[in-house]
């Protein structure tokens, strides 16, 4: 500081006095808290062999979006950003495909019954597999079986491109 700016400095702050308290205040914002998803167990009371002629696709590229029907814009923006809490994530990588759809169903259901509203599922691009992205298309096939799940859209690229998938959960009633 130069001499001229402290001079107008302590002009400036003629006749302040200190406050006589020994308490700080500093504002630190609350974070919200949120569960860690639980270790997930074996769900096989889900019917995958359900279909649903009410879903709408969307395929551009390798990018996927599905929806079931009367979903609102905002929420769907929402997905398709990737604007939400991603507490509830799996990695599916270096599973097989059967134990990979029991562990997302796991996964998903116990989510779902913990009140999550989004998850992030990682399945990977399929580069190191011989018959491509395995994975991947099981998870796309698997989502829409699943009556708890509104929504699918491909991750955003800092969480994944589309080696990764959000997901929509229906609230709890």
């Amino acid at each position: 500081m130069q001499e001229e700016d402290r001079k107008l400095f302590q002009q400036a702050m003629a006749g302040v006095k200190p406050l006589k308290t020994k308490a700080k205040v500093t504002h630190r914002p609350k974070r919200k808290s949120y569960p860690k998803p639980p270790p997930a167990t074996l769900v096989d009371s889900i019917d995958t062999d359900a279909s649903d002629d009410n879903g709408l696709w969307d395929r551009v590229g390798e990018r996927v979006f599905w929806q079931r029907r009367g979903l609102r814009t905002q929420e769907i923006t929402r997905l398709k950003k990737g604007q939400f809490a991603k507490h509830w994530c799996i990695d599916l990588h270096g599973l097989t495909q059967d134990a990979a759809a029991t562990e997302l169903k796991a996964f998903l259901y116990q989510a779902w019954q913990l009140g999550a509203r989004y998850a992030l599922v990682i399945h990977g691009k399929g580069y190191n597999s011989a018959d491509g992205p395995v994975l991947k298309g099981m998870v796309h096939q698997l989502l829409p079986t699943l009556p708890f799940v509104l929504a699918f859209s491909s991750a955003q690229p800092k969480d994944g491109d589309t080696g990764a998938t959000y997901v929509f959960l229906k609230a709890l009633s």
